[in-house]
């Protein structure tokens, strides 16, 4: 799925699902990092179990959409044949990349929210507080379902019940609801679940760190430029 198919589909209404693996994913299900380390990148552990769950998810095979990270094909490629190899699953990857390299473009920020705003959804976001509760977010979402900043894999249950609730409020008001993920690797897990419950009555993306410079939160080397260009870098915002 390119961006463009993906803005298409949020305008029209055409339900959908989207979830992005990276090298975080890879390394948590093998339970070994390239760089040695137990936990990824926004410092999320790399639990047994959730490592456990995202196999399962390749196990079942999805048909929705999903996106391989090019840096996952170059970290560790062996891990990913290996793993995939055992799930006996050989998805049609997309790109994994195509919201950031958006961001990266100057063309994200507008055309993603004009295009839900287009397609008239219930909208949810799944995240930190550091990034759901800024207003730059909470304007263009309906609620905000709050994760911790480390490990949410922790809270797991608890927040997939309040997706559910969320999608069953919607639903029962003959709305159609998008669940837009910012939780880290369980957002895979959460995806795959909630779309084997609603199928296509719902669209679930996972949007991995791609809000943050938006709200002038730095969590990758090419945030801040994003951040400098969107005027949300720390000394923009005090001047």
């Amino acid at each position: 799925m390119t961006y463009k198919q993906c803005l298409e589909r949020l305008r029209t209404r055409h339900p959908f699902a989207f979830s992005r693996w990276g090298d975080g994913e890879w390394a948590c299900m093998a339970h070994t990092a390239v760089s040695r380390q137990h936990a990824n990148c926004d410092k999320h552990r790399y639990f047994q179990t959730l490592g456990q769950a995202l196999f399962r998810v390749l196990i079942d095979k999805p048909s929705y959409g999903m996106g391989l990270q090019p840096k996952a094909t170059q970290d560790d490629p062996e891990c990913i044949i290996r793993m995939l190899g055992a799930a006996a699953f050989t998805p049609v990857w997309g790109d994994a990349d195509i919201f950031h390299d958006a961001s990266q473009a100057g063309t994200f920020w507008d055309s993603f929210w004009g295009a839900i705003e287009e397609g008239g959804y219930a909208k949810v976001i799944v995240g930190p507080s550091s990034l759901i509760l800024d207003y730059r977010i909470m304007e263009h979402t309906t609620e905000e379902i709050m994760v911790p900043e480390r490990n949410c894999w922790l809270n797991y249950e608890a927040t997939k019940a309040k997706c559910v609730e969320f999608c069953e409020e919607f639903l029962l008001a003959h709305q159609h609801p998008l669940v837009l993920c910012c939780c880290g690797m369980m957002a895979n897990v959460l995806i795959h679940e909630l779309w084997q419950m609603y199928g296509e009555r719902v669209t679930l993306l996972d949007m991995g760190s791609v809000f943050d410079p938006y709200v002038g939160k730095d969590s990758r080397r090419y945030h801040w430029k994003i951040m400098e260009r969107e005027g949300t870098c720390p000394e923009s915002q005090d001047s």
